[in-house]
């Protein structure tokens, strides 16, 4: 079983993933993604030339994120 990450191949955020027992390049891509062997979480990693790369993201931007919206920390 192979476990994988895909992600948008021109910003490097993580999309989804998921395992598999076919070879990667059987995995349906849509238009700008890539896939990457491994499980990487969203927000934790982004994939730079085609590496996973550990982010230090802020509790405000994830919350920016999730609601879509402009928080104001002042």
């Amino acid at each position: 079983m192979t476990h994988y990450t895909i992600y948008d191949t021109s910003t490097g955020e993580i999309l989804g993933g998921g395992s598999t027992n076919v070879t990667l390049g059987e995995i349906a891509l849509e238009t700008g993604q890539s896939i990457i062997e491994g499980t990487y979480n969203v927000g934790e990693y982004k994939i730079i030339d085609g590496a996973a790369v550990a982010q230090t993201v802020s509790i405000w931007d994830i919350l920016k994120r999730q609601n879509g919206q402009h928080i104001d920390r002042h």
